[in-house]
């Protein structure tokens, strides 16, 4: 799975990059990620973890400078990948 995610910049550390996630309720996470993980608008992501309405709970690949490792976000920003 793919996740919508918009590049912020590059950094901290040699490598990283920051993203932001927009989650369900319009409000935004800020994660750093490895900057190969980033392909087109989007890193990968597991399979969600619940859906509701239209949102889907999915868990990040790093924990979000809020300290948040699940958050739900918009099921339109979570796409399948082709392998």
């Amino acid at each position: 799975m793919k996740l919508k995610v918009r590049r912020l910049m590059d950094g901290p550390g040699p490598g990283e990059a920051m993203v932001e996630v927009v989650a369900a309720n319009g409000m935004f996470e800020e994660v750093i990620v490895s900057d190969t993980s980033i392909v087109e608008d989007g890193i990968e992501i597991g399979q969600p973890i619940s859906f509701e309405n239209d949102a889907a709970l999915v868990e990040l690949p790093m924990e979000s400078m809020s300290g948040r490792w699940r958050i739900w976000v918009r099921r339109a920003d979570v796409r399948e990948t082709r392998e």
